[in-house]
């Protein structure tokens, strides 16, 4: 099944539309295409917040580099990839698939997807 991606540059996020309940979100692959791999990664939210576009929710490190995440839409966060705090790894390797970071239940879906770059 194909999803359309949706980009937020400026947080360096994208949100894929699972159905308009569920969004994944995760890192746009050209935030960290400089880091030579992922040596931390933390969330900022936890199961259950809720979250503003615009508000950061993960953050990505390598050394002293930290690339902050943002949530690309407004929702309620159902659900972490907690597999990437043991495994970071897939962030790097496969940030639009197995790479997500949360998912959301989208407050302002239509609304806020105007705002956002589409990618298909």
């Amino acid at each position: 099944m194909s999803f359309r991606i949706y980009v937020w540059r400026k947080g360096n996020s994208w949100a894929k539309v699972i159905d308009k309940e569920v969004v994944a979100v995760g890192v746009l692959p050209e935030a960290i295409k400089g880091l030579p791999t992922i040596t931390a990664f933390n969330f900022l939210v936890t199961k259950n917040s809720f979250v503003k576009q615009g508000s950061r929710i993960a953050s990505v490190m390598y050394k002293k580099t930290v690339i902050f995440i943002e949530s690309p839409l407004s929702g309620t966060v159902i659900e972490l990839n907690e597999k990437l705090l043991k495994d970071p790894l897939p962030i790097k390797a496969d940030p639009l698939n197995e790479g997500w970071l949360i998912r959301l239940k989208p407050e302002k879906l239509l609304e806020e997807l105007k705002i956002l770059e589409e990618r298909i």
